[in-house]
């Protein structure tokens, strides 16, 4: 739901006849959307060796190979 609304906001941010008052909302969403994700990307490395998988590796080795996973380098790009 977070990244339909991060969509929208957007697609209405790239409107040329916005004024001072209507960018400064966008900017102000546009930081919140980053705090949620970095937020989310965080707790992910922090609970991923609660995981089997992941677990048996070690605290830091598990969360580097999760890291290392193409689904997390693309959040962390993203």
């Amino acid at each position: 739901m977070v990244i339909l609304f991060d969509l929208v906001g957007f697609v209405l941010s790239t409107d040329p006849h916005l004024t001072k008052s209507q960018k400064r909302i966008f900017q102000t969403w546009e930081a919140v959307d980053s705090w949620i994700f970095m937020t989310e990307y965080v707790l992910r490395l922090i609970t991923v060796t609660e995981s089997h998988k992941y677990g048996s590796m070690g605290c830091c080795m598990g969360r580097l190979r999760y890291a290392m996973t193409p689904s997390a380098l693309i959040d962390l790009v993203a």
